[in-house]
């Protein structure tokens, strides 16, 4: 499987190893359960307040029963990512079962 991630600035490198961590496992679920083509995540820095800034996280997941996109703005970069991921896996779930 192929993990493409683009949009992260030199601020957010101190996340990037949690960030490939959470993207790796989430992979390996999704993987467990239909073949994961590829996985395309895209972060992007908004809103910019002092030292404080609005992250959106864009995925979108290539899989043998279909395409999905999710995508969260959170001031937290972590979380932004988390909540994608969880829409990404509910849309996942969902497609899985109607083809059951």
């Amino acid at each position: 499987m192929n993990c493409n991630i683009s949009g992260l600035t030199e601020k957010e490198e101190d996340f990037k190893e949690q960030i490939n961590e959470m993207i790796k496992k989430s992979c390996d679920k999704f993987d467990s359960m239909a073949d994961i083509v590829e996985l395309k995540a895209h972060f992007k820095k908004h809103h910019e307040e002092g030292t404080k800034a609005k992250h959106s996280v864009r995925l979108h997941l290539f899989s043998k029963i279909g395409d999905f996109v999710a995508e969260d703005t959170n001031w937290e970069i972590l979380n932004a990512l988390r909540e994608s991921l969880r829409k990404l896996e509910v849309e996942f779930k969902r497609k899985k079962s109607r083809l059951a």
